[in-house]
């Protein structure tokens, strides 16, 4: 299963798999002309969101039928369907000031040294 999005525009054309991974990526040759480069880069992200998303309703479509009933076919296909909520969002590790390496010097012999003594 694939989905292909043309960009309002038609620069871009774009084609990804049911899972969402960009497959192919036609770009008009007056894109280069007509479009910043961000503008372009911008554009081709846009339209592979929006492939990705109607593959995803797709490919929803087809399995819901086929699940049992509490099963959210969307979660199923980005692989977070027996995930629990706080492992979907887990909260960030504070880095530590100690597993930072601005300040040291592997260069010297003998192992590490403190740069600002060196």
């Amino acid at each position: 299963m694939r989905e292909t999005v043309t960009s309002d525009d038609g620069q871009v054309a774009v084609t990804v798999s049911a899972s969402g991974t960009l497959v192919d990526l036609s770009i008009n040759d007056d894109a280069y002309r007509v479009l910043r480069p961000a503008d372009l880069a911008d554009l081709i992200v846009r339209t592979t969101a929006e492939a990705t998303a109607r593959a995803t309703r797709q490919a929803s479509e087809v399995l819901a039928p086929v699940l049992p009933a509490e099963t959210d076919p969307a979660a199923l296909l980005r692989g977070t369907a027996d995930l629990a909520e706080q492992e979907l969002t887990p909260e960030p590790e504070p880095e530590s000031p100690d597993e930072t390496f601005e300040d040291k010097s592997w260069m010297q012999s003998g192992g590490t040294r403190d740069a600002r003594r060196v």
